[in-house]
C-alpha cells in the first residue's frame, strides 16, 4: 500500500452511470473526497489516508467505516487497510516478515449435531477456537465460505485463505468445466475484495499433474492476478507418486510443474492414514524433521531445491485422523515428531507451517516443541 493513500476501485451500474459524481467519506479518519465514473461506470483512484490511519493486522485488526454515495443512494462497508507481498521466499504483512501460523477448517459448526448452515454464532464459535490455539491464519477449504464467516476473520484478526472448489480428476480438458471454475474464482474475488483478513487466493486442492490441468490452472492464476493483482495466488499440492512421490524413506518430494505460477507453495500431508508413514517406522515424518536432521544433505539439495522456486512454503493440510485420534498421534505415540509443528528453513524456503490435524471434526494444530 502506497504511502498516503490507497488504490481503489469502484463499479456502478455500469455504462447508465457515465459521468456520475462519487462521493467517499471515511468518517473515522475525517476524509470525504469524490470522483467520476468513467464512461463504463467504473470509478477508481486513491484513498487519501492521515497518518493517524491504523494499518490491519491479527494483532490489532484495526476495521474503518467506508461509505460511497452516488445521488441518494449510499452503501457502507466495513473495511481495512494492509499490504501482503512476497519478497523472494519470504512473506510480509505491512511490511513485516510474515509467518503463517493457522489450521484448516470446513464450513461446518461445531457441536454433537453439527450443520453445515453457520449463522453468526456458529462462524464465531470456529474461529475463536482457532485463535484460542494461537492461530493467525485460516485456510477456509475447499470453497468459500459463507460472508459471514469471513467478515468475522475481519473483525477478530485472523489471515484469510479462501478457496474454490477445483479439486482430484476434474474434466481439464473441457471448456464448460473451465467457464464454471473461472466464474467460480470471479465471484470470490468480486465477493471479497474488500476484506483485508483474505490474503490468499486458491485456485485448486490435490489436482493430478498432466498437461491439460497444467494449462487449465494457468489460466486460472492468470485471470485471478487479472481481477486482483494485490493479493497472493497458490494451490494445495500432494506428495503424490506423479508428483515426485517418495524417494528413499527419508525425502518427500514435490515435483510440480504449477509452482513456478504460485506465490505460495502448500502441501498437503496425511502421514499413515491415506497409506504409510513417510518414511516407513521410526524415521523422521514432518519435512522440516526430514530436512533438519536428514543422513544425505545432498540429496535433499537435489530432490528439494532443484524442484521447487523460491517461494514461501506451507505445510498446509495435515491430517492424522478421522475423529478418534489415530495412533501415531496419541500421548503413548511412537512417533511424536508427526504430531508437531513444522517450522524450519528448507535450503533456504521458509516453512510457514499451517499443519494441522482432525479431531472430532476440527482441525486444530499441535503446540510447539
Amino acid at each position: 500500500m502506497p504511502q498516503g493513500g490507497s488504490p481503489f476501485p469502484a463499479d456502478l451500474d455500469g455504462p447508465a452511470s457515465a459521468g456520475a459524481k462519487v462521493r467517499f467519506s471515511l468518517p473515522e479518519l475525517g476524509r470525504n473526497w469524490s470522483a467520476t465514473a468513467d464512461a463504463e461506470g467504473h470509478v477508481t483512484g486513491t484513498i487519501p489516508l492521515p497518518r493517524t490511519a491504523r494499518l490491519w493486522s491479527p494483532e490489532s485488526p484495526q476495521l474503518y467505516n467506508l461509505t460511497l454515495a452516488v445521488g441518494a443512494d449510499s452503501v457502507t462497508d466495513r473495511i481495512g487497510f494492509r499490504s501482503i507481498e512476497r519478497r523472494g521466499n519470504a512473506l510480509f504483512l505491512n511490511d513485516k516478515p510474515l509467518t503463517l501460523l493457522g489450521v484448516s477448517i470446513h464450513e461446518e459448526a461445531i457441536g454433537a449435531q453439527p450443520t453445515r448452515v453457520l449463522d453468526e454464532a456458529a462462524a464465531r464459535a470456529l474461529l475463536s477456537e482457532a485463535k484460542a490455539l494461537g492461530s493467525n491464519f485460516v485456510r477456509l477449504a475447499h470453497y468459500p465460505h459463507t460472508e459471514t464467516m469471513v467478515r468475522l476473520a475481519d473483525e477478530m484478526g485472523l489471515l484469510v485463505w479462501s478457496e474454490i472448489p477445483v479439486y482430484w480428476d476434474i474434466a481439464f480438458d473441457s471448456e464448460a468445466t473451465y467457464a464454471e471454475a473461472s466464474a467460480m474464482l470471479r465471484a470470490m474475488i468480486a465477493r471479497d475484495m474488500n476484506r483485508p483478513s483474505v490474503v490468499i487466493w486458491s485456485v485448486a486442492n490435490e489436482t493430478p499433474i498432466n498437461d491439460s490441468r497444467n494449462r487449465f490452472l494457468q489460466r486460472l492464476i492468470a485471470e485471478a492476478r487479472t481481477a486482483d493483482p494485490s493479493r497472493l495466488i497458490s494451490a494445495a499440492m500432494d506428495k503424490m507418486p506423479e508428483a515426485g512421490g517418495l524417494d528413499d524413506g527419508n525425502l518427500i518430494l514435490v515435483n510440480d510443474p504449477l509452482a513456478e505460477h504460485l506465490d505460495v507453495l502448500a502441501i498437503n500431508r496425511y502421514d499413515g492414514w491415506y497409506g504409510p508413514l513417510t518414511p516407513a517406522r521410526g524415521g523422521r515424518g514432518a519435512v522440516g524433521d526430514a530436512v533438519r536432521q536428514a543422513d544425505h544433505p545432498q540429496r535433499i539439495r537435489r530432490g528439494r531445491a532443484a524442484r521447487l522456486p523460491r517461494r514461501s512454503i506451507s505445510a498446509l493440510e495435515r491430517g492424522l485422523s478421522g475423529g478418534n485420534l489415530s495412533p501415531i498421534c496419541r500421548h503413548d505415540s511412537p512417533h511424536p515428531e508427526l504430531c508437531r509443528d513444522v517450522a524450519v528453513d528448507i535450503e533456504g524456503f521458509p516453512l510457514s507451517p499451517a499443519v494441522s490435524r482432525t479431531v472430532s471434526g476440527l482441525l486444530e494444530p499441535q503446540g510447539p516443541d
